[in-house]
């Protein structure tokens, strides 16, 4: 069972080691599967078949583990920025100010840190193509969304009881 897991992309990943591994492991066999020729030297016709065959289905292997393990490569980037919380740059914010923010802007996304993690809260809006007037405006906070500004604003409070908002970044730009 452990060999499938080789072929399932792990997405909470926060070491590069074991895609970094299983990359050199993939294009070694891959390599080693072109150069069969010089290295197995069979004189029996069906011996060079079997080992063309079997070197085919290696590197067939070893191309979809190679792509699945890119795929854990960016996920681990992914992972490595939503846990960095401690050398970020934080400013204490009022979960009122955070409420004023999202009220105010039809399409914000503010990155606050809990817990050592970096939780996304913000509002979205809908608008048509080539259009300023947004509709459907909606709030979230992480993958929790809300309709109304009260509920995210409970939200927000069952969130960060104490009223105070560890702020990393609001669109992307550092607050601090």
């Amino acid at each position: 069972m452990k060999f499938m897991k080789l072929f399932e992309l792990q997405t909470k990943l926060t070491s590069f080691a074991y895609p970094v591994v299983k990359i050199i492991i993939c294009l070694s066999l891959i390599v080693l599967s072109f150069l069969r020729n010089k290295i197995f030297q069979f004189s029996n016709v069906l011996a060079n078949a079997m080992v063309a065959l079997l070197c085919f289905v290696i590197t067939i292997f070893s191309i979809l583990c190679l792509y699945i393990s890119v795929g854990e490569v960016f996920h681990t980037i992914e992972n490595r920025k939503s846990t960095n919380c401690q050398s970020a740059k934080i400013k204490q914010m009022t979960v009122e100010e955070i409420t004023k923010i999202v009220s105010e802007n039809d399409i914000v996304e503010i990155e606050v840190c809990k817990n050592g993690k970096i939780v996304k809260v913000g509002a979205s809006a809908d608008c048509e193509y080539s259009s300023f007037d947004f509709k459907d405006k909606s709030f979230y906070v992480s993958d929790s969304e809300y309709v109304a500004i009260e509920l995210f604003t409970e939200a927000l409070v069952k969130l960060f009881p104490e009223g105070s908002v560890s702020v990393i970044k609001i669109d992307g730009v550092p607050v601090a």
